[in-house]
């Protein structure tokens, strides 16, 4: 018979347990101050006029040479299609003598956007009459409003 090698076993050296004891920690209750709720800011003025187009006269000479452009420039700082925005104006102009269309969706987003006051005359007329020294005005204020940290793009 042959003897078989013994196999012995040997103990895991034994693990050394640490225990760690938290030192107390002071808690300090705050109460919250009661919030104000801040009242809503009224409706400001229309920062240039209707009839300033000469503030800027780069602008100016941009609204009045090429206004269909300057009303799509508009209308991509606002967020909208800068390509919509001209051709539906171009063609608004061409058939009813004015854009009443894109101009007044321009000025009510200038206005919701900037917390402006409503002008005496209505958006449709203004752009109906006046688009080009309209479109000045809203170039004008859109550059305003974003160097006072306006983000004129967000609806």
């Amino acid at each position: 018979m042959q003897q078989q090698p013994q196999m012995m076993m040997q103990a895991a050296p034994q693990q050394q347990m640490m225990m760690v004891q938290q030192q107390p920690q002071q808690v300090v209750m705050m109460q919250a101050a009661p919030q104000q709720q801040m009242a809503p800011q009224p409706p400001q003025e229309w920062r240039y006029g209707l009839f300033s187009c000469f503030d800027n006269i780069g602008t100016c000479c941009y609204g009045y040479l090429c206004t269909f452009c300057l009303i799509g420039d508009n209308g991509a700082k606002l967020g909208r299609s800068c390509f919509g925005d001209c051709c539906v104006s171009y063609l608004a102009a061409g058939m009813l003598g004015g854009d009443c269309i894109v101009s007044s969706a321009q000025r009510s987003d200038i206005r919701r956007r900037a917390n402006l006051k409503e002008s005496c005359c209505g958006d449709c007329l203004v752009g109906w009459c006046c688009y080009c020294c309209a479109s000045c005005q809203h170039a004008n204020e859109i550059k305003y409003r974003q160097s006072q940290g306006v983000d004129m793009a967000k609806g």
